[in-house]
């Protein structure tokens, strides 16, 4: 396919290592910017230390969601499609440059090996030399330009092949990127002793996730040094999936363990109130474990009536331990407290009950609330991290690594013949180089010069 003089510019462009380069800092400095510049929720720590105009700025150039920026994907996109072009271009002739790739200018401070045929036109040696080069050289192309007829060849296919591999390495960690940013997610749960979860809780919209799997926290544990200071964290977790496959592992601090793909990170643990209710009903007595947040199911209720404990105090007004209820009807709101030592409070303030409604554990008729006891529970803080391409991420690195250590030992060989008319004969200089260094000219480019007589210096 044959295209303009700009086309091929541009494939010049960004194919050259320049190009490569420049995107390869770009891409750093995005980087950089996305470590130092909080990002996302973090940015509210900036709110009153910049002046609402700096603000301004960075969100206009999408500062605060770096990875997510317009620009970020657009460099991305830039450096994937060059890369994707020097692999073309160097596993051989590219079908959208007429004739192969251009000639690299020849060297200027090389020494050359010059010769002179008598009675051969440089066409006709030209033809024969580049039907030489095509067959020795992987890569081989010709052109005319002022100084005369140019065949160029370069061989070395292990150095080829630490290029692709470099090349293609690029490409993948690219990819495994790309899939962790599409698929991939990070989350945070919090399990308290005994309990089981399939919901964790994303930073970005949607805030729940929903797991195909059950975790449960069957115990937690602080294993201290002798002085009593924690050494470190272990969360026992039993995994149960759909298929009822159920297995344990431990999670401690820096070692965590991986299931259905998502690795769990112990990340913190703390302790949660819990309280013993017991809410009467004339003869039935219906007991309840609550946690704050909790949603008693009370049999008897109308539709639309919710029972919720807001809060559990450990001593609420210096009452003692009591539970905060909150009732929801559809037509009225009602809030009351619940305190352990309820008859205690009667005895030291008789009339607090008909003064203080509020203070009534009997409120929410026909139900009685007796609050027995508070309780303390650990609970497990674990971070999760699903990355669907961080395999490829560390196999494209993998790659890298093997690519640039055969570099070194698989140098280029080139070689340029220039061809020109002189005086009835061809004048023919030819220079061969192995790396960066001068070096024999190829056994069958000499063999093709020794047989024709000629002079050459």
């Amino acid at each position: 396919m044959k295209i303009t003089k700009a086309g091929q510019r541009l494939v010049s462009i960004a194919t050259s290592p320049t190009a490569a380069v420049a995107l390869f800092i770009l891409l750093a400095l995005a980087i950089v910017a996305g470590s130092i510049i909080p990002q996302g929720e973090m940015t509210e720590s900036l709110v009153g230390s910049l002046s609402p105009r700096v603000m301004d700025a960075l969100d206009t150039f999408q500062l605060f969601d770096v990875y997510h920026s317009f620009w970020f994907i657009l460099l991305v996109t830039l450096l994937v499609l060059a890369v994707i072009a020097c692999i073309a271009t160097r596993i051989g002739h590219p079908p959208i440059l007429p004739g192969g790739r251009r000639c690299p200018p020849v060297p200027q401070d090389s020494p050359a090996l010059s010769t002179t045929i008598p009675g051969r036109s440089a066409c006709r040696t030209a033809d024969e030399l580049a039907e030489i080069v095509e067959v020795h050289y992987h890569t081989a192309s010709r052109g005319d330009t002022a100084q005369g007829t140019i065949i160029f060849g370069r061989r070395g296919p292990l150095r080829l092949i630490s290029l692709l591999i470099i090349h293609a390495s690029v490409l993948i960690v690219i990819v495994g990127m790309a899939m962790g940013f599409l698929l991939g997610f990070s989350a945070y749960v919090e399990i308290p002793e005994g309990d089981s979860t399939d919901t964790v809780y994303l930073r970005e919209d949607p805030w729940k996730k929903t797991l195909p799997f059950t975790v449960t926290c069957r115990e937690f544990s602080v294993i201290q040094y002798p002085n009593g200071t924690p050494r470190t964290y272990l969360s026992r977790l039993v995994f149960s999936g759909k298929d009822g496959d159920a297995r344990e592992k431990t999670v401690a601090v820096n070692h965590p363990v991986s299931y259905g793909k998502i690795r769990f990170y112990q990340s913190n643990h703390g302790t949660i109130p819990e309280a013993r209710i017991t809410v009467t009903e004339g003869e039935h007595a219906h007991v309840f474990t609550v946690r704050e947040g909790s949603m008693l199911q009370l049999p008897g209720t109308e539709p639309g009536q919710e029972v919720h404990i807001l809060a559990i105090e450990s001593n609420l007004m210096n009452l003692g331990p009591a539970i905060d209820v909150g009732i929801e009807m559809p037509d009225e709101q009602m809030r009351f407290y619940v305190f352990q030592d309820i008859e205690k409070i009667k005895e030291s303030l008789p009339s607090v009950i008909t003064e203080t409604p509020r203070l009534n554990p009997g409120r929410f008729e026909p139900f009685l609330f007796q609050l027995h006891g508070i309780e303390k529970r650990f609970y497990t803080g674990l971070k999760l991290d699903y990355d669907p391409g961080l395999f490829l991420v560390l196999a494209g690195g993998l790659f890298f690594l093997i690519g640039v250590a055969m570099a070194p030992f698989s140098a280029f060989e080139r070689i340029w013949i220039v061809l020109r008319d002189a005086d009835s004969a061809c004048r023919i200089s030819v220079i061969s180089l192995r790396g960066g260094n001068p070096a024999p000219v190829a056994p069958i480019v000499e063999r093709y010069l020794t047989q024709r007589e000629g002079t050459r210096t």
